[in-house]
């Protein structure tokens, strides 16, 4: 189904949009480079990754160390 795996920082705002559509059933892998929406490099620190599929959520810490 449709998905979307974005990453924020901690005040809440999106930083990057890792994936956006369709996707099949079953395990997945998505990489983040550490940019922005702009291909600019982001500062090392923590940032929450969130997967939205349909009504459903979950959201994940994540660490960016350079």
């Amino acid at each position: 189904g449709r998905a979307e795996l974005a990453v924020y920082d901690l005040r809440g705002r999106r930083v990057a949009t890792v994936h956006e559509g369709h996707l099949e059933a079953g395990p997945q892998r998505f990489q983040w480079h550490g940019r922005d929406a702009a291909g600019r490099p982001v500062a090392s620190g923590a940032y929450v990754a969130r997967l939205v599929m349909g009504e459903s959520a979950v959201s994940r810490s994540v660490m960016l160390a350079r």
